[in-house]
């Protein structure tokens, strides 16, 4: 019995931590970084996801200034080496 009441009272919470991350995700600037039920309820990491967000930002600016010039065969990434070998062979 205990269970089923505890298991209702979670689901009004979550259902209420959704709709306020909705709301939030609607009128703030979330940076990129929306919100989630489980940010506002505890249970999420929020600094680690918008962390990971700029990493990829970072990565793809690297990325992009190497495709912009003619690059050092050594800076480029090995990814981007395999692309430009497929496209050669494609076309």
């Amino acid at each position: 019995m205990r269970s089923v009441w505890l298991d209702q009272i979670e689901r009004m919470n979550y259902m209420h931590a959704s709709i306020q991350a909705t709301l939030y995700n609607a009128h703030f600037d979330t940076r990129g970084v929306p919100w989630t039920a489980e940010d506002l309820l505890g249970r999420g990491n929020r600094a680690e996801r918008q962390r990971d967000r700029m990493h990829d930002r970072i990565e793809s600016m690297k990325l992009s200034k190497l495709t912009m010039g003619a690059p050092d065969e050594d800076e480029m990434p090995d990814f981007v080496k395999e692309l430009a070998a497929n496209r050669k062979r494609v076309n």
